[in-house]
């Protein structure tokens, strides 16, 4: 039987051809995509990298949202202040200055063991328990202006600085002996370095009932009391600016 090609084409570069053998044949179908060589794809183009200015952020660009937050958002709280600590009226230098007799008698050269309560001239017991702040702080810190370091009181029990825990120490610091370097510090000033001297031989010589002793303070040799010259009275503490210091007063004997 004739056989009859019919070429269609359906789409670019797509042909069919039909193949046609009679009126009941099924005609075939073939395809054929005529052949092209691709071509080479473009060079791809080098990154060039290029440094901006970084703009200024601009809330008002974000819309009303972002700015509805940011006022929501609270201000932080402020510091809480310091609880002001209020001293032992024995240890209060506002005390001290109030009243034309000074609460407490007590000249810092001799044991606190012999400390006298005024007007009534009692003694103050060594042992004292009392607290020496409201509210109770473990550790306080002790300047004076005529001496070079500062006396750290420690709470002996561990829960709070009490009356003989301030005088305890004051008087075991105010023992211990000059160094080389704060006598060297003094030397600069010899008028000051007299007075020093002055206040050493009052100390030891202020004790005329046992030779032996006063024999014996003379040769332990200059101590940071005697820095203090004839200021030996005390006059209590009185606080700072900053929390858990005290500034030690000192008068004339």
């Amino acid at each position: 039987m004739a056989q009859e090609l019919i070429r269609i084409e359906v789409a670019k570069n797509l042909v069919l051809t039909v193949a046609r053998f009679g009126d009941d044949d099924t005609p075939s179908l073939t395809s054929s995509r005529p052949s092209a060589t691709p071509s080479p794809s473009p060079p791809t183009p080098p990154i060039i990298y290029s440094t901006k200015p970084k703009l200024p952020f601009n809330s008002s660009l974000l819309g009303e949202s972002f700015n509805n937050e940011e006022e929501k958002q609270s201000p932080p709280s402020p510091p809480l202040p310091l609880i002001p600590i209020e001293m032992h009226f024995m240890l209060s230098a506002p005390a001290f200055a109030a009243h034309a007799t000074p609460p407490l008698d007590w000249n810092v050269t001799i044991d606190p063991m012999f400390v006298y309560a005024t007007p009534l001239h009692s003694t103050v017991p060594y042992a004292s328990l009392e607290p020496a702040t409201i509210p109770h702080e473990k550790a306080i810190t002790i300047r004076c202006p005529q001496l070079l370091w500062n006396i750290d009181v420690n709470a002996l029990n561990n829960r709070r600085v009490t009356v003989h825990d301030v005088f305890h120490t004051i008087y075991r610091n105010l023992r211990t002996p000059i160094t080389h370097e704060e006598y060297e510090n003094m030397a600069a000033d010899p008028e000051n370095l007299e007075a020093v001297i002055r206040a050493y031989e009052a100390r030891y010589r202020a004790i005329r009932d046992d030779p032996a002793a006063r024999k014996l303070e003379k040769g332990k040799g200059l101590k940071r009391v005697d820095m203090l010259t004839t200021h030996v009275m005390f006059a209590g503490l009185s606080a700072t600016d900053k929390p858990n210091e005290f500034i030690l007063n000192v008068r004339s004997s």
